[in-house]
């Protein structure tokens, strides 16, 4: 935990430095997301194998892939496209392209730590590049990420981070952009790596939906309906992505009440202000779209807690979005209720317990 204190108080009072070395606020606000993505890797590459609850499994077949040709891990590949098997079923043959990757880094070295270090470029690079091209406040952006979801993208679950950071921290420019042939070749390349990733298609086609009086009748109704209904819904989702293992410890476990307290709450300040919100930032109709796919998804954590796979594709626009809610309070506000919402998330972090230590 005290590695985790130590870092928010960089987030939070960093920016302060970087603004006085320099009258240039675009530079500074680039030094201070470089500083930060470094902090993060470091932290991904530098931590015990402790860290992060499949960590040491991922290690084990880090040094399986390094013994297998790559004769072995294309016939994998193979199998795997042309086996029904493969593509639907939870077996050894899923998302081939990750030991591809894992191959390709060891043409390079074939130690774990330097895959640790690898991984943590893999999702903090592109991580920098989402923050600088859309958040209106970097260091609440980085605050909310760190809080929310370094704990899994920073320290395990390496197939689904790849997808992710393909899809969500690469792609997100193009689904803003309407740009749906490169922004399918992205899901292409990341479905191999993690199969769950095929529902943001879903988001691509819903996220610059106008949100009107009709339409968010339409969501809360499907929120109900997919909390009510959430078992069989488990099952549909479970087939379709083909896994069934959980990942203690993201968002404290399954159902857990207060993740989904603050979601709910943020689901209805900002529908009740979303005028206001798109107003002061255009964005943030994808943000608010991506949080109500979040809340549809959200009752199936309370079946299955790897289905908090599916809802963190969304809940991350929680960081875009969470600095745009600042524009409802008065500009003369703005500084106390940054402070409060600073304040929340960091007994959030304490509530979480989350453990942090270096090799």
């Amino acid at each position: 935990m005290t590695v985790y204190m130590i870092v928010i108080i960089y987030l939070v009072l960093a920016p302060c430095f970087y603004s006085q070395i320099t009258d240039n606020a675009d530079k500074a606000k680039k030094w201070y997301i470089i500083s930060v993505c470094t902090i993060f890797t470091l932290m991904t590459g530098l931590r015990s194998l402790e860290v992060g609850p499949d960590t040491i499994s991922y290690k084990t077949s880090y040094e399986f892939v390094a013994n297998m040709s790559w004769d072995e891990l294309l016939s994998d590949f193979y199998s795997y496209i042309h086996s029904a098997e493969g593509m639907l079923q939870n077996n050894e043959l899923r998302d081939p392209a990750y030991n591809c990757f894992v191959k390709l880094t060891q043409l390079i070295s074939c130690n774990y730590r330097f895959f640790m270090f690898v991984m943590g470029l893999v999702v903090n690079i592109p991580l920098g590049k989402w923050v600088y091209e859309n958040s209106t406040k970097p260091y609440m952006t980085f605050l909310v990420y760190f809080i929310l979801n370094f704990s899994f993208y920073g320290t395990t679950g390496y197939r689904q981070t790849i997808a992710f950071s393909l899809v969500t921290f690469v792609g997100y420019k193009y689904i803003r952009e309407r740009r749906l042939i490169p922004f399918l070749l992205l899901v292409g390349i990341a479905f191999f790596f993690h199969k769950s990733i095929l529902i943001v298609l879903l988001y691509y086609f819903l996220a610059n939906k106008e949100i009107t009086k009709p339409y968010t009748i339409c969501a809360l109704f499907g929120i109900a309906l997919a909390f009510v209904y959430r078992m069989p819904f488990s099952q549909f989702w479970k087939q379709l992505s083909g896994y069934g293992e959980t990942y203690p410890g993201q968002y404290e476990g399954a159902g857990t009440w207060t993740f989904t307290a603050m979601l709910g709450l943020v689901l209805i300040v900002i529908l009740i202000y979303k005028e206001l919100i798109i107003k002061y930032d255009i964005q943030a109709t994808n943000y608010i779209n991506a949080i109500i796919l979040a809340a549809v998804f959200d009752p199936l954590t309370f079946v299955n807690p790897s289905a908090l796979r599916i809802v963190e594709y969304f809940s991350i626009y929680l960081a875009l979005l969470m600095p745009d809610m600042l524009c409802l309070v008065k500009e003369k506000d703005r500084s106390l209720a940054s402070m409060a919402i600073v304040i929340v998330l960091v007994l959030l972090c304490i509530k979480s317990g989350q453990k942090f230590y270096f090799m």
